[in-house]
């Protein structure tokens, strides 16, 4: 699961909610039955790759999410993970895949990273060519 030569680098938001998606998301990335070669959950949005947003945006104000990801250096998708999150203005606009549940479990959180991840590695190899 490596873009080019590096590692994915995944920087987690817990929006607002219940909570579940963020524990269900740090299982994905740090718990041993689920952890994957090639993702490393970061703890600053500067060096993050993938932007994971677990639950609602709805009561953070616009600028602080504007704020927020102005310290990305380049996100180049957003996972919105939780059903309290849906139907909400999207964080990256066309650049975001859902993950449905209440909350979505780790293989559905890991299976939506390695299909955004393929897409990624399937788009620079056309730009390459």
């Amino acid at each position: 699961m490596k873009v080019g030569l590096g590692l994915v680098k995944v920087y987690l938001v817990e929006g607002s909610g219940c909570g579940g998606c963020f524990q269900e998301a740090l299982a994905a990335l740090l718990a041993r039955p689920y952890r994957r070669p090639g993702v490393a959950w970061v703890e600053a949005p500067a060096h993050a790759d993938l932007l994971l947003w677990c639950g609602r945006q709805a009561g953070l104000p616009e600028e602080e999410v504007r704020q927020l990801l102005g310290r990305f250096h380049r996100p180049w998708a957003c996972l919105r993970l939780g059903d309290c999150g849906a139907g909400e203005k999207a964080v990256l606009p066309g650049r975001e895949v859902f993950v449905a549940g209440c909350p979505p479990g780790p293989e559905e959180i890991l299976a939506a990273l390695e299909a955004i991840v393929r897409g990624q590695e399937a788009g620079s190899s056309e730009e390459s060519t």
